[in-house]
Formats: structure tokens, sequence, C-alpha cells
């Protein structure tokens, strides 16, 4: 069938109503005014705990909590504000928490990382990072014959300050008002329930037959549109205009080939006069720059005491070629930079720190990439060395070591043995960590305040 049919017959088509027009009553009878939390009363029993738990990477610290409880109400303690990470601790009918343990970083010895809490029944219910391995000496109960309904937050400490807890009311057995006002509202809800299920079969039945009329109507009128005579010759000029198409094509395929054929020829000859002209820049260059030297060194000599200077040939600067600093000399031997450039087409390699002019970049970095690998201070993991610290001598042939800390190849000179465990320090992580002479290595357990 051709596209033009189509698109016509698809037009043809009818939806039914939807659902956000068929179920506008029960839209507007599920809305309710929003309301500001409230809090908790003398007789609000705690449901849920959510513990609000950090997202930065290297703080995993439990920001703050959010109590609820079976009024609806709520209470906060800390930073509540973020809810992706959060921890739901719920607690069942009855159920009540008796005692919170916590567990602190390792490394940040008041921030708080994950909590536990032990209820009547003998639960224990975890959130956080490393919820494992508490400390009794951090658990805060509650005094015998109370629960605990919430705590404190200490902003400064990132821990909890105190508990909020109430004496356990002893239930009362049901009276018989309540045992008959609980049956009527079993049976209220168990007969609206039945009628809800029984108006949406019935409404989903209706849905279907006016569906099934729609889809008959529109089905009819895409059959009469599909035997029509506007439709049979539609689909007679689109075979006539297949063959023109394919014609057009043939044609642009020749075409396309002979103008390739043309390109080719004129990119020759483009070469062949862009190499001619280069050649000829060069030598014009060069000529330039001996007359615009001779002028320099020429006038140089007029002036009493002086020496002569040599001209820059990217930036026309005069320079002594005798006292140009080392950093803005080409490490390349012979390379004519040294001469004839005052340094500032000079750059400084980003793996060694070598200054390479831009004619040898490319080849100082092959070279560069297999040696700096075998030289002291290289640090794999950045593919850097660190010459401002270590030698960077070359190690092929002699004794390597590895910085613990930071992997490092170094030389027998350029390191220090740490005396607790033996581990090998570099001197960029002598500088970092003091204490050359200690037990201050991950290996070792009596210096963990140097633990990064």
């Amino acid at each position: 069938m051709s596209a033009i049919i189509e698109d016509a017959l698809s037009k043809l088509h009818g939806s039914p109503i939807s659902d956000a027009e068929s179920d506008v009553e029960s839209v507007q009878e599920e809305r309710f005014e929003k309301r500001e939390p409230l809090l908790p009363g003398e007789t609000s029993i705690l449901r849920v705990v959510h513990v609000h738990l950090s997202r930065r990477r290297y703080n995993p610290n439990i920001d703050g909590f959010t109590f609820e409880y079976d009024d609806c109400s709520e209470r906060t303690a800390g930073d509540a504000s973020d809810w992706l990470d959060a921890k739901t601790l719920a607690l069942e009918p009855g159920e009540h928490i008796v005692e919170v343990q916590q567990k602190f970083s390792q490394y940040r010895p008041n921030h708080l990382v994950a909590v536990r809490l032990r209820t009547t029944r003998d639960r224990l219910l975890p959130a956080g990072r490393d919820a494992r391995n508490f400390r009794d000496r951090d658990a805060m109960k509650a005094p015998a014959g109370e629960t605990i309904q919430a705590w404190t937050w200490n902003p400064s400490r990132f821990r909890l300050a105190a508990l909020v807890t109430r004496a356990v009311a002893a239930e009362a057995p049901p009276t018989l008002f309540r045992l008959a006002a609980t049956a009527a509202g079993d049976k209220m809800r168990a007969e609206k329930r039945a009628c809800e299920e029984t108006g949406a079969a019935e409404a989903a039945t209706l849905r279907e037959d006016f569906e099934r009329s729609i889809a008959d109507v529109y089905g009819r009128a895409r059959d009469t549109l599909e035997a029509s005579e506007e439709a049979r010759r539609v689909r007679e000029l689109e075979t006539q205009l297949a063959f023109a198409a394919r014609a057009l094509h043939a044609r642009r395929s020749a075409l396309r080939a002979e103008a390739d054929a043309s390109r080719e020829a004129l990119r020759v000859e483009y070469d062949a006069g862009r190499r001619a002209q280069r050649a000829d820049r060069k030598r014009k260059l060069d000529e330039l720059h001996d007359e615009h030297q001779n002028s320099a060194v020429g006038g140089a000599l007029t002036l009493a005491g002086s020496t002569p200077l040599a001209l820059c040939r990217d930036c026309s600067g005069r320079f002594d070629p005798r006292r140009l600093a080392k950093r803005r000399r080409c490490v390349v031997a012979g390379c004519s930079s040294r001469d004839n450039n005052c340094g500032c087409g000079v750059t400084p390699c980003g793996r060694c720190n070598a200054p390479v002019c831009a004619a040898h970049a490319s080849q100082h970095e092959a070279a560069c990439e297999d040696e700096a690998r075998e030289r002291c201070g290289y640090m794999p993991d950045e593919d850097y060395l660190q010459t401002g610290v270590c030698c960077g001598s070359d190690l092929r042939g002699r004794t390597k070591y590895e910085c613990f800390y930071c992997s490092t190849v170094i030389c027998g000179q350029c390191h220090e043995i740490c005396d607790g465990c033996d581990a090998v320090w570099c001197n960029a992580c002598l500088k970092m960590n003091s204490g050359v002479g200690e037990s201050c290595c991950r290996g070792c357990s009596f210096h963990r305040d140097l633990w990064v």
C-alpha cells in the first residue's frame, strides 16, 4: 500500500474518551487540602523512623532523622531535607524502641555513620553504611518502664544528644461499644468495596462496547477510502514516480563520477603548487632573517661594551644565546632553535617537564613515553615524572623501589624506610607525611591519626 494512502487512512481513526475525562469526578473526590505536619502529642506512639544518609562519596555520614507517629504527626532531628537515600525503619503494632546503638567513623570519631534500634520484641533494625560491630559504650537506653519516642541531634558533634522517652501505658481491654463500632465499620467498608467493584465492572463493560463501536465505524470508512478511484490514481502515479526516481539516481551517479575525477586532477595540481609556494616562502623567510640578524649584530657592535645579539626567528626579538636559560632551550641535541629562538616556541613536556620545541614535540613524546617509565620519580597512576623531589636518573640495570603510598618508582637514594614495618616512602610522600623514623604507615596499628 502506498505511503499517501496509508497517511490518509491513518487519519480515519477515533479514540475513546480519555481516562482524565472519564475519571474527572473520581479525581475531584480524591483531592485534599495540603496541611503542615502536626507535632506529636503526649499520647502519640512512634511507628516509623526514617534515617537520612549523606550522599557525599567521601563522607558517608548520617545527616538526620524523621519520626512518624500513629496520629500522622512528624518530628525531625538534624538535617532531614534529603530523602533520596533515606532508610525506613518500621515498627510493628505494639512494638516500641528501648535502645539506640550508635557507630562512629574510625577516621572521624565524632561522625555518626550507622545506627541500630532494639525493640521490645528483641528485634534489631539497622541503618547506615556499615551497620556492624556496634560497641555497648556508644548505646543509649531508655529507663525501665519507658520507651524511646524520639531523640535530639547535636549539630556540632554529628551525633545523638539526648533521648525523648515516655512511660508505656497498659493497654485496657476493648469495651463492648468499641467492639460494636469496629464491627459496624468493617461491615460498611465491605459493602462499599463490593459496590465499587460492581461499578468498576459495569463501567469496564460499557467502555468496551463504546470502543468496539468506534473501531467498526472507522474501519468501514478506511475500507471505502482504500477502494476509491482516488486511491487507484495515487497508486499509478507513485509507480511512475518510482521509475523516474530510478533514472534520476543513475544520472546522478554518472555526474558524480565525472566530478570526482576532475576534483582529483585539481587536487594533484594544488598539492604541487602548495609545495612550491611553501619552499619559496621558507627561502624568503631565511633570507629576511639573515638580513635582520646582520642588522642586529651591526647595531650592537656600535654600542660601547655591548655584545652581538641574536634575532628570534619567531617573534623577531633580540636575545643573547649564551645567556639563554636552560628551560628555554630544546632538549633535543643539535636543535636549531637554540641559536635562532629566544624560547617563545619552547614548551615543557607534560610528562617529564623537559623543554621541547614544536618541531621536535612528536619525536620527544615517542621517546619520553618509554624512557620515563624507567626513570626515578615516575608515577604510573598519573603518568608523570616528578623531577622536583626525585633525581630522575635512569633505573635500567639498577635496583628499583616502589613507594607504598603513591606507587612511585624510585632509586636507592630517593627514599626512606619506615622503622616500624619496613615500608618504603618516596621523597614526595615524606614531605607530605611527617614522622620519618617512626611507625607511620598503613601496615601499623599505632599511628591511625596519620592514615588517609
